[in-house]
């Protein structure tokens, strides 16, 4: 006997049913997190050490850490703190009145932080 023969009729039906959720998750993930330009217009980049200075002070200086977009922090006298895209982005883009977002082009490049406007 094969391995389909053995198998009960309703191990396939859940295969089956498996199989189409996974693909509709992913053509439906591709077409959520494409570029934002398509759904929207770039504003601008982002200046993390403008971001670090108007959150935690005039000595914070914008530091990678790690070699991601998500590496960035803002080194202060007291330690490291959170950079957070999308408040950069509302911070130094406020005449879009918070109908702007953060995005990168490369998760593995820090320097591609932008923001868009729908």
């Amino acid at each position: 006997m094969t391995q389909t023969e053995t198998t009960p009729p309703a191990w396939r039906k859940v295969r089956v049913k498996a199989a189409i959720v996974a693909a509709a998750l992913v053509l439906g993930g591709v077409a959520l997190i494409g570029p934002p330009a398509q759904a929207g217009t770039i504003v601008g980049g982002i200046s993390v050490q403008t971001y670090c200075r108007a959150h935690y002070g005039s000595t914070a200086n914008a530091v990678v850490r790690y070699n991601t977009v998500y590496g960035w922090w803002c080194a202060t006298p007291s330690g490291d703190r959170g950079f957070y895209a999308e408040q950069a982005c509302l911070q130094q883009y406020p005449q879009y009145k918070g109908r702007v977002h953060a995005a990168y082009a490369d998760y593995h490049n820090p320097y591609t932080w932008f923001c868009y406007s729908y």
